[in-house]
């Protein structure tokens, strides 16, 4: 069957040209719905037809009395609510142009956005798909920025760079009907990032095609699905499987080296800040990367330590084949001392003997002829070495091939001469030899420029972070919050004045803090939210949620139990949930005493339990003051009535918005070694939750079979058998990552989830469905319900590990079966309900 894309002709321009269908998605739109009408109906391309795709809007016909308006100027179709892909796609089905364009109902055509799109588009002899720059307006109508794309990626690039990098508006757009053909509509499992994974798909067969102009007002405004809390999950899902596939299937189409796909794929990064997963996944292929290059530190003199530290730390951030040579002189110690020191200390290093007379020259001449052309050196001279995180700045851009050497500017070194600092091609060192780079009249780096692409690193081959390092700090200064005293925190409120506020106080557990932002998440739509989190070192972090709170965290230091009440005061708190009571001893009752807010408690995992046994009284004293006593879990909630059966605990269900109608359980591929990368938990779970673990990768290391697992969690927790297992990887996590930051470290691609106590398991598997992949669960039943929507899920009650194995397997062959199937999933089982939560906003007075 031949490629539709070879018998493609373009539509021909008649009298009328060709028809362009517009597709106007909306719902509860009635607000700015006209204003979208009427920028299409004043296009100077004149063959349109306009679709208006109602999404079952709830807002008692506001939007189609506002499409009912314009009469048979448009086409009205009214469909049930299933969001904006679902609302897209039956506009392609509907739609008889040649032509598609989107525009939301809340952004508004500059008129001649058509016409010069479809004019560039014309007599091309396979499809393409044309793309314009675009300006950001506020609710109001007012410019916000220009938002220049048309010119930021060469046309001849592959048109992968223009999805990953972030260019193109889909409102932006001309698309050619047999585009959908070609690559499909778009994935209704998909809110809010359904757009770029269509456009992922379409650059596989179509370029794209620049237009000039800003032809398109894109509207930002408080109620986009952009802006929804899940969205980063999902985009962080999106772009995993981007890289995924960029560095795998399609690499040898994209980039020359997987040095050269790394280097633009470091473009990126800006755009991928936000989406940790993401851009934890990138940095992970970038050890890989790494891992396989050949790396020579040259360091001059008998800095044995300098060598070993530099040595480290470059192994630190994972460049795998780092040798050491050290460059001495007859007048520095003696070659065999030196060669006896780092035997002794493990370290095998070579020693580069030097004649007194030589010259930096002579230096550089002697070390073309002890290394290869194609080997990369870094030249160590005079400064203290920095952290890792510069030393890969200054190696990566010529390991990638972006540039064949980094040079620090008005740098000369006594042994390297204007090599010192350099990391270089052996290669680029002999040819700028032989041409004679160090005749008089041009400054180095200028003659050196002649032999191959240059990157000029700062004055005296130092960055303001490498400086900070030379002058005693062990690492870079690091961007973030910076700690605050209680006192300088208190004059830093967060809500507007008059809003109604609510605290989340967790404790320093994880399943406090993933609770909280749960909650959080679901309830910030009609409550500002804070959530103050208790840390394992003692600070308090805070983070704002909702309209109106300023989004960034800050951690104080220093601050008590009463403090803490006071200072919610003071931020304008109306109310507090308490979430979690494992706080240290004589710090829980006095932080209860000194609220003086109205405030419930919320009792998570076995903790509840353990606390009103062991403080009985005086516990139950403090919670009886609670209006409400909230327990996620039927388990607890029973066995902490018969500890304290003078309290009242009332069940709710757990909090988190539906999971995961909004991804697709995909596949991310498998690695180079063919195995199936799993991620498992073992931090937080008892032993025999341990023992199946190791019997587990036992048994996949005596079989061979195709699995790797990364268990995260301290090492003393894991048996000792373990730290045996070659199948099995350990890694401490930081207290506050979330599992997408761990996913996308791992690069993983099923999850195991171990637990013995039924809220922590309910949450980790609530979490686990955001993530797009397979999951398992064992120990306990409770994750059945959170995981009942997810495509590739199962529940194992006390397996052995025969029958774990057999699910491991399972899940990793329907994942390679099913990869791209869109699937519908499962019915919603979510039950918890914000306006029952937060009933108190009428009651308190605080609305």
């Amino acid at each position: 069957m031949p490629d539709k894309r070879d018998v493609y002709s373009a539509p021909q321009l008649g009298e009328e040209g060709p028809l362009v269908s517009v597709i106007i998605p909306v719902f509860n739109g009635g607000n700015w719905l006209a204003e979208a009408i009427d920028s299409v109906l004043a296009q100077t391309w004149q063959n349109l037809e306009v679709l208006v795709v109602d999404d079952g809007s709830t807002d008692g016909g506001e939007t189609q009395a506002v499409a009912a308006s314009y009469g048979d100027q448009i086409r009205y179709i009214h469909k049930p609510n299933g969001g904006v892909a679902s609302a897209l796609n039956v506009g392609i089905r509907e739609m008889k142009g040649e032509y598609f364009s989107w525009l939301s109902h809340d952004d508004l055509y500059r008129s001649e956005k058509v016409a010069a799109q479809v004019e560039a588009l014309r007599g091309l002899s396979r499809p393409a798909i044309a793309f314009s720059d675009f300006v950001l307006i506020d609710r109001f109508g007012q410019l916000l920025h220009e938002v220049p794309v048309t010119n930021q990626i060469a046309p001849s690039d592959n048109p992968v760079w223009h999805v990953m990098e972030g260019m193109l508006n889909g409102c932006a757009l001309l698309i050619p009907r047999i585009c959908f053909e070609v690559a499909g509509t778009f994935d209704e499992s998909l809110p809010t990032t359904q757009d770029y994974q269509l456009w992922f798909r379409m650059s596989r067969h179509f370029r794209f095609v620049p237009v000039p102009g800003y032809l398109v007002q894109s509207r930002q405004h408080p109620d986009q699905g952009s802006r929804d809390g899940r969205h980063l999950d999902e985009a962080n899902v999106l772009w995993m499987e981007m890289l995924a596939e960029i560095t795998g299937d399609r690499r040898d189409r994209i980039a020359a080296s997987d040095t050269r796909l790394l280097a633009r794929l470091r473009r990126t990064a800006s755009y991928m800040a936000p989406m940790r997963g993401a851009a934890n996944w990138l940095e992970s292929w970038a050890c890989e990367i790494r891992a396989r290059q050949r790396l020579t530190v040259v360091v001059s003199g008998s800095r044995l330590e300098d060598g070993l530290t530099l040595r480290a730390r470059l192994e630190a951030e994972g460049y795998g084949a780092v040798s050491l040579l050290f460059a001495l002189k007859a007048g520095d110690a003696g070659p065999t001392a030196i060669a006896r020191e780092i035997a002794t200390m493990g370290r095998l290093g070579a020693v580069l003997p030097l004649s007194d007379g030589f010259s930096w020259v002579d230096v550089l001449r002697r070390l073309g002829d002890a290394l290869d052309d194609s080997d990369l050196v870094l030249l160590w001279e005079g400064a203290a070495p920095p952290c890792g995180s510069v030393l890969a700045a200054r190696i990566d851009p010529v390991l990638s091939g972006e540039v064949e050497v980094a040079l620090s500017s008005n740098t000369f070194g006594t042994v390297f001469g204007p090599f010192a600092g350099a990391v270089a091609r052996i290669g680029l060192m002999r040819s700028a030899l032989e041409r004679g780079v160090d005749a008089e009249g041009w400054g180095w780096v200028q003659q050196i420029a002649f032999c191959g692409d240059v990157l000029v690193l700062p004055s005296d081959g130092m960055s303001v972070e490498e400086q900070v390092v030379a002058a005693g700090d062990e690492r870079p200064a690091r961007s973030g919050p910076q700690p605050l005293s209680a006192a300088e925190a208190r004059n830093r409120p967060h809500f507007p004045m008059g809003a109604p506020c609510l605290a989340l106080v967790t404790d320093s557990s994880r399943e406090a803090r993933l609770y909280a932002r749960l909650l959080a998440e679901q309830v910030s739509r009609s409550v500002r939210v804070l959530i103050v989190s208790r840390m394992q070192d003692g600070r308090l972090n805070v983070e704002g949620h909702g309209r109106g709170v300023k989004p960034d965290p800050l951690q104080v230091i220093g601050i008590d139990p009463v403090e803490l009440g006071s200072m919610l005061r003071d931020w304008g708190v109306a109310r507090v949930d308490l979430i979690g009571l494992s706080w240290p001893t004589g710090t829980l009752e006095p932080l209860l005493d000194a609220l003086s807010l109205p405030f419930d408690v919320t009792l998570l995992a076995s903790e509840g339990i353990t606390r009103t046994s062991r403080h009985g009284p005086r516990l139950a004293e403090a919670l009886g003051r609670a209006e409400r006593v909230l327990v996620p879990a039927p388990e607890l909630a029973e066995t902490l009535r018969s500890k304290c059966p003078s309290l009242h605990f009332e069940e709710v269900p757990l909090p988190g918005l539906p999971s995961p109608r909004h991804v697709a359980a995909r596949s991310f591929r498998n690695g180079p070694d063919g195995r199936c990368r799993i991620l498992t938990f073992a931090n937080a779970i008892g032993p025999e939750q341990l023992r199946l673990i190791d019997e587990v990768c036992r048994l996949i290391d005596e079989r061979e079979l195709p699995f790797s697992v990364t268990a995260l969690g301290c090492v003393p927790h894991l048996l000792p058998g373990c730290l045996r297992r070659r199948s099995l990887l350990l890694a401490e996590p930081p207290a506050e990552g979330a599992l997408m930051d761990y996913v996308g470290a791992t690069r993983a691609q099923l999850l195991w989830l171990p637990s013995e106590d039924p809220v922590s398991a309910a949450l980790l598997a609530r979490q686990a469905t955001r993530t797009a992949l397979p999951v398992l669960a064992t120990g306990c039943g409770s994750p059945a319900r959170e995981l009942a929507r997810h495509l590739r899920a199962l529940v194992l009650v006390d397996p052995a590990a025969e029958e774990v194995i057999s699910a491991l397997t399972h899940l990793a062959n329907e994942t390679a079966a099913a990869d791209g199937d869109d699937a519908a999933p499962g019915p919603d089982t979510s039950s918890f309900d914000p306006r029952r939560y937060l009933n108190w906003l009428e009651t308190d007075g605080a609305a």
